[in-house]
């Protein structure tokens, strides 16, 4: 069979339009397949660098999905790059030891003259600003996407380079119920819930993890998991946290015991290739498992448990890892609650 012909169409934007469509709420994140903004400072700064020394940089995958009326596109690979361009040009950031100059383009001027924008010092040499300002970021742009090849894109550019985490690729753009549930569970548990997948490049800050001296929206250090001692920062960068959910969740909606191996999940998120009969099996009992109790009521039962272990903790003033390994146990430090909620929780 040939292959259905796509639209591609590749062309060089100045930095400067980037950061105009970007003001103008033109560029869209799907939180579906696309992970958070990971970068450090330092791998922006270097980005931004490599743009004044005139480098070429990798090219920049948007979508403009069927259907789509607002005219905004969505990013597919780059969303790292496209932050580093457009907080560097709203002074998040220095390079070099200076900050980009707001008079260098019209609208940074006029962000700057309304006080949208506040422009930090030192301010880097003009002819700096205006040649990356001038520089033509290398742009592909995907006519008539249909929903599943934009997540089959994302997935193939990611199995090579820097690589998402194995957690983030075999989320990418899952549907099942088991996926949603536990991307449900784990944004609650994070604090980066959003009422839609779809967000704006600017929103993107407030769902992220605060970096080393980039302030995002998440504070790690207040995240159950690393406030627990359960996951370090770093791992929480890495959707760990999705993985200890996922774990979890399988464990909760199973009949029996099931193993805890990362090697599992690929099967309940329909992610192993090739699938086998087994992969299908676990695959269907999970999922099976979730459609009979319903989706809503086993996020509960773990919302329950969630809930009442903050209590004990609470009431032990101590952490999780602090309660497993002290002498105590929960019944001698928290007796109160213990009663209370001692009756065992049921699928």
């Amino acid at each position: 069979m040939a292959a259905a012909q796509q639209e591609l169409i590749v062309r060089g934007e100045q930095v400067e339009r980037v950061f105009i469509n970007f003001k103008d709420n033109k560029y869209v994140v799907n939180r579906q397949y696309q992970r958070k903004l990971i970068w450090t400072i330092e791998e922006k700064q270097n980005f931004i660098d490599s743009i004044i020394q005139g480098f070429p940089i990798p090219i920049i995958l948007l979508a403009e999905p069927v259907g789509r009326q607002d005219g905004t596109l969505e990013i597919i690979d780059g969303m790292q790059r496209m932050n580093a361009i457009t907080s560097f040009i709203g002074n998040d950031f220095s390079v070099n030891g200076g900050y980009f100059d707001l008079n260098t383009f019209a609208t940074t001027k006029d962000l700057f003259d309304r006080k949208v924008i506040k422009q930090k010092t030192p301010i880097l040499d003009r002819d700096l600003c205006l040649a990356i300002a001038s520089y033509p970021v290398p742009l592909s742009i995907y006519e008539a996407a249909y929903k599943e090849s934009v997540e089959e894109v994302f997935r193939r550019i990611n199995s090579g380079g820097r690589q998402l985490s194995r957690q983030e690729l075999r989320a990418a753009g899952a549907t099942c119920a088991f996926a949603e549930c536990v991307r449900k569970i784990s944004a609650r548990v994070r604090g980066d819930t959003s009422n839609s997948d779809l967000l704006l490049l600017s929103e993107m800050r407030k769902i992220s993890i605060t970096n080393k001296e980039l302030d995002y929206g998440i504070n790690a250090d207040g995240v159950f998991w690393v406030a627990n001692g359960v996951l370090t920062k770093d791992q929480l960068r890495q959707s760990r946290d999705e993985e200890m959910v996922a774990d979890l969740f399988a464990y909760m909606v199973s009949d029996e015991p099931v193993a805890s191996r990362t090697e599992l999940f690929d099967d309940y998120y329909s992610a192993t290739f090739p699938m086998t009969a087994n992969s299908t099996a676990r695959f269907d009992l999970v999922d099976q498992a979730i459609r009979r109790r319903s989706s809503e009521l086993v996020d509960l039962d773990y919302q329950r448990v969630h809930d009442v272990l903050i209590l004990l903790l609470g009431q032990a003033n101590t952490t999780f890892t602090g309660l497993i390994f002290t002498k105590g146990t929960v019944e001698t430090q928290c007796p109160v609650i213990f009663r209370r909620y001692s009756l065992p929780f049921t699928n």
